[in-house]
């Protein structure tokens, strides 16, 4: 996801046609192979449609991602901030679960952005 909104790709993908994935590649300056997994990948979750050998076109959700702009903030705060907070959760419960560590993070945000602070008071400075 981070790849697809970083590189912009929803608004590459032209909305009432398609484009292959080799013009895609070019326009984004991503190499192929790189962008077929992505693309590959938002496929697989709802975004973008392949309807033929390498020549994508938009789903519904990728069509808005196009449109939205706000959408596309939504979606791009998400994979670079919250992910890394989300993906820290496991290792926050397991740290929490060993009785001999002397200094445990309260929370995957801690966790995750190496720090002490509190989400909140960093949010309101």
């Amino acid at each position: 996801m981070d790849l697809l909104t970083r590189f912009q790709i929803p608004q590459l993908v032209p909305l009432d046609s398609s484009i292959s994935l080799s013009d895609l590649s070019a326009a984004a300056s991503l190499p192929e192979d790189v962008l077929a997994r992505g693309i590959r990948y938002g496929i697989a979750n709802g975004l973008f449609r392949e309807i033929a050998l390498n020549q994508i076109a938009h789903s519904s959700a990728s069509a808005e991602l196009h449109n939205n702009g706000h959408l596309r903030n939504v979606v791009h705060f998400g994979v670079q901030f919250l992910q890394k907070i989300l993906m820290s959760i496991p290792s926050v419960m397991v740290v929490n679960e060993d009785k001999n560590t002397d200094k445990v993070p309260e929370t995957a945000f801690n966790l995750a952005y190496n720090t002490e602070e509190n989400l909140l008071r960093i949010r309101k400075t």
